[in-house]
């Protein structure tokens, strides 16, 4: 028999969560690259209109390198984010949006909807991000 130890860390989580999970993209079809992009995510469509609590989860897990990129300042993390852990990124800003904007033990379906939309936004501006630094770097062999 299974415990149920290993999901806690879902618990009291609104089940509105799993759709951010599923509108998560399965990588962006590029070619893996270390890289480093130009572009900086605060400079990315959308991310001036995200509500301060999602601002904050996005820029402590990409800008502050809050979560298993951490590179030392050598401006890598861009093809550890974008490629190789792209879903767990993913998946970490939307939870951690949900959390910091109030989506944990709240009390109205409205209020957790709301989170969830919140997420799905900083995930959308995370997704540009690495879409917009893979159209920034330059083909392979090309001289630059």
């Amino acid at each position: 028999m299974m415990s149920a130890a290993p999901y806690s860390h879902f618990a009291g989580r609104p089940l509105l969560l799993l759709l951010v999970a599923a509108a998560i993209p399965f990588g962006l079809g590029g070619t893996p690259t270390s890289t480093p992009t130009p572009i900086f995510i605060d400079v990315v469509p959308g991310y001036s209109n995200l509500p301060p609590c999602a601002e904050a989860a996005l820029s402590t897990i990409v800008r502050d390198e809050a979560r298993g990129c951490r590179d030392n300042s050598e401006m890598t993390s861009f093809a550890c984010f974008c490629t190789r852990s792209y879903s767990k990124i993913s998946w970490d800003i939307s939870t951690a949006v949900v959390d910091q904007c109030g989506g944990t033990g709240v009390s109205t379906a409205a209020a957790a909807a709301a989170a969830v939309v919140q997420a799905t936004s900083a995930v959308d501006v995370f997704h540009r991000y690495c879409a917009d630094g893979t159209k920034q770097l330059p083909p392979k062999g090309t001289a630059t």
